[in-house]
């Protein structure tokens, strides 16, 4: 477990979409090398994520998103992303349809309501808005409260565990890679069996780095294997403080 405090600093170039099998788009600048590497047991690593991440406070990342909508793959979305138990976050959009949005949230805070700043002259005046609000559903397919590495690691490993009492887990190794200089183990994971399931996605790529055994990178496939959603956490950093975020909006 990592300790409370601990101070790191990930750096991450990876773009979003590398060379296949990990979902490659064109223009890909990400450059990686992958090695065998010596038996490793890909439930557990899977299920370590959880186990670390429950052991930070905070964290910071530059994410790289891009999500289909309605059938539509949408523009990326690159955005600051910081985030501090047990629920509070700012966000900043550094490129994309939203640049220059910011967007701050704490469960309980302002009526339970997100409070938004647009880029530019509207922006003079924040917005405040339901966490469920259409307005926020634009570009994704996600709510505010399921922003984050957290919602995804806890989806991904209770879906693993069920696919895996259920039998129908089937998880394909692709080895130790090195990606722009940090080292993770590459999973294709199979969940769901048939849409309507419940499952999350019926296939997974992640990369979850070596060392500190969170995800630096994922993709998820529907049961016609299209792409639903690419994630890169760039430069994360474990445990940041993150004093006064509120003041940022």
């Amino acid at each position: 477990m990592i300790p409370r405090r601990l101070f790191r600093t990930i750096h991450i170039l990876a773009c979003l979409s590398v060379c296949l099998p990990l979902a490659a788009t064109p223009g890909s600048a990400a450059h990686e090398t992958s090695t065998a590497s010596p038996a490793v047991n890909p439930v557990a690593l899977l299920l370590k994520m959880e186990e670390v991440y429950n052991g930070i406070e905070s964290y910071r990342a530059v994410v790289v998103s891009r999500e289909r909508v309605r059938s539509v793959l949408q523009p990326e979305d690159k955005t600051l992303f910081e985030f501090k138990k047990p629920f509070e976050l700012f966000m900043t959009w550094i490129e994309g349809p939203k640049k220059g949005n910011r967007l701050y949230f704490r469960s309980g805070w302002n009526e339970d309501r997100i409070r938004l700043r647009q880029a530019g002259i509207l922006g003079a005046i924040p917005i405040n808005l339901d966490p469920a609000s259409s307005l926020l559903r634009n570009g994704t397919n996600h709510t505010i409260r399921e922003a984050g590495l957290g919602f995804f690691i806890q989806t991904v490993t209770s879906n693993v565990r069920r696919a895996q009492a259920a039998g129908i887990l089937e998880i394909r190794p692709l080895g130790k890679r090195t990606v722009e200089a940090r080292p993770v183990h590459a999973l294709d994971v199979h969940i769901g069996s048939k849409p309507g399931n419940g499952y999350y996605c019926r296939r997974l790529l992640i990369d979850i780095d070596a060392e500190f055994h969170l995800p630096i990178r994922f993709t998820t496939f529907d049961w016609d294997d299209n792409i639903v959603e690419q994630f890169t956490y760039r430069d994360l950093t474990l445990n940041p403080p993150l004093p006064d975020l509120e003041r940022k909006i």
